[in-house]
């Protein structure tokens, strides 16, 4: 079947710059009930644009890797499921 939207979340429970905080379960537990794969993603700020406050018209440096889909069946455990996106994340 055709896949004509996603959304994104973000499991630290918010945007982060810098470092990867810890994922919370939350993430886990949409995976396994909603049994949808999902596609780790990781952003990586290298230079901040004006939006971050960089001076006008500064375009920011920004990375973005993608990894293998994962899929979990409804049922598992969520905290497990939580813990191995977070892995697959920062294998990125």
């Amino acid at each position: 079947r055709s896949v004509r939207w996603g959304i994104t979340v973000f499991p630290e429970g918010h945007a982060t710059p810098g470092d990867i905080k810890p994922f919370k379960p939350g993430a886990g537990l949409i995976i396994t009930e909603s049994g949808t794969p999902v596609v780790p993603v990781r952003v990586m700020i290298h230079r901040g644009s004006v939006w971050d406050g960089a001076p006008l018209l500064s375009r920011g440096d920004v990375e973005v890797r993608f990894g293998a889909p994962l899929t979990f069946s409804r049922g598992t455990d969520y905290l497990e499921a939580t813990q191995q996106l977070e892995a697959a994340v920062r294998g990125l």
